[in-house]
C-alpha cells in the first residue's frame, strides 16, 4: 500500500505546483491568483504531511483535494465565458485521484500488525 500513499504524494505536490504557477499569470483574475496560491501552498503543506506520515496528512490530501476539484469544477463554469477550459479539466482530474487515492491511503496504526 506504499505505492498508493507515494502516488497520492507525488499528484497532490503536482496539483500544489500547478495552483502555485497560475499566481505570476497576469491574465488571471486576482481572486483566482490568490486561490491558486492558498491551494498551492495548502496542497504542499498535505503533501509533506502524508510523505512524513503525521496524523493529519491523510485527511490534509482528502481535504485539500476536495477543494481543489471544487475550484476546477467553478472554473470550468467560469471557462465557457471564454477561459481555456484545458487547466479546468486536468485540475477536476487531479482532484478526483487526489481525494480517491487519499481514501485509499491507510494509516500507519493500520498497516501495524494487531498484537496477539
Amino acid at each position: 500500500m506504499k505505492i498508493v500513499k507515494w502516488t497520492a504524494v507525488t499528484l497532490t505536490a503536482l496539483f500544489a505546483l500547478l495552483n502555485l504557477g497560475a499566481a505570476p499569470d497576469s491574465s488571471q483574475a486576482d481572486g483566482l491568483r490568490i486561490l491558486g496560491v492558498v491551494l498551492g501552498v495548502a496542497g504542499v503543506t498535505a503533501a509533506v504531511g502524508l510523505a512524513t506520515s503525521r496524523t493529519w496528512g491523510r485527511t490534509a490530501v482528502l481535504i485539500v483535494g476536495a477543494f481543489n476539484l471544487a475550484a476546477a469544477t467553478v472554473s470550468l463554469f467560469v471557462a465557457a465565458n471564454g477561459l481555456d477550459t484545458g487547466a479546468s479539466i486536468t485540475g477536476m482530474v487531479l482532484g478526483v485521484v487526489c481525494v480517491a487515492l487519499g481514501a485509499l491511503v491507510q494509516t500507519e496504526a493500520a498497516m501495524k500488525p494487531a498484537a496477539a
